[in-house]
């Protein structure tokens, strides 16, 4: 993982439209409306991490992970409004060097209304 590149969630459940690509860890909006986007991160114990919604490049919303005995879990949800074309994705902004536990941490995003 490196700073302020996205992170790439590899075990997809559910991909319907294939709009998220795991290869890069973008969604790329082929149906423009508003789409609720939540992402957690799991952390291991002594661990900080501080991660970004982003769409287009512009912070949408901050998560923050650590706990110096426990495993740590941070959260955010945000409602969006996506033109097609448009990219979000989970960005790393800061760690301390310790990774994202993957098969716990996750990213969501699902169309509310379309336009």
């Amino acid at each position: 993982m490196k700073i302020h590149e996205p992170l790439a969630f590899g075990n997809i459940i559910t991909n319907v439209g294939n709009s998220y690509h795991k290869e890069t860890g973008m969604f790329v909006c082929t149906i423009p409306g508003y789409y609720a986007f939540s992402a957690n991160i799991l952390i291991a114990p002594g661990s900080a991490i501080r991660t970004t919604i982003v769409q287009n490049g512009s912070v949408m919303q901050q998560i923050y992970s650590g706990d110096p005995t426990n495993h740590s879990n941070g959260g955010a949800t945000v409602v969006l409004h996506v033109r097609a074309g448009d990219l979000v994705w989970v960005r790393l902004e800061t760690t301390d060097g310790h990774h994202v536990i993957d098969w716990e941490s996750n990213f969501t995003g699902f169309l509310l209304y379309k336009d």
